[in-house]
């Protein structure tokens, strides 16, 4: 039997073809963010919460990707906006395809907390209190209520402080 092999020379222009088309397709899952959705995440990171809104709000409307809908509920759960932040959250999970369980979980938690907000408010039980970044701020407040940091990362709660007795809005960014 007579096997015929490549020349070398092919064989190593196949070998540099299919690297770089690799590279070319892993630049592009990778790395092109956009540098507004930067800006938008720095500005929510530093909580500027509206700037960021806007330039969510911008990018969803450019490429209509759910993923913005759900940054756009953040901003408003974060201004203590609940209407508006429960109806963003909503809008994300009707858009949003093949959303793992995980991920709609923690959306529903928001929205379950955004319709407590509404009936505390309606009810008369929640006095506004502006919120306090991750810091040694809200440490200090968070001790003197007993709540450990763990139990409320990367998401809004709203505590009662009994030492003032008044509502708190507590939030930590992950």
């Amino acid at each position: 039997m007579i096997v015929c092999a490549a020349p070398r020379p092919t064989r190593w222009l196949s070998l540099l073809f299919a690297i770089g088309l690799l590279t070319s397709f892993s630049a592009r899952v990778m790395g092109a963010a956009d540098p507004r959705e930067l800006k938008a995440r720095e500005e929510f990171a530093a909580g500027r919460y509206e700037v960021a809104l806007d330039m969510f709000a911008k990018l969803y409307a450019e490429t209509l990707h759910p993923n913005y809908l759900r940054n756009v509920g953040r901003c408003y759960q974060n201004m203590g906006e609940p209407d508006k932040a429960i109806s963003a959250f909503r809008e994300y999970l009707r858009k949003a395809e093949d959303l793992p369980p995980k991920q709609r979980a923690e959306i529903d938690r928001y929205i379950l907390e955004m319709e407590a907000l509404l009936r505390q408010r309606a009810a008369g039980g929640f006095e506004h209190a502006p919120a306090l970044q991750g810091g040694d701020e809200a440490r200090r407040h968070l001790r003197v209520l007993g709540i450990e940091r763990q139990h409320i990362v990367g998401c809004l709660r709203h505590v009662h402080d009994p030492v003032h007795n008044q509502w708190r809005r507590f939030e930590f960014l992950q």
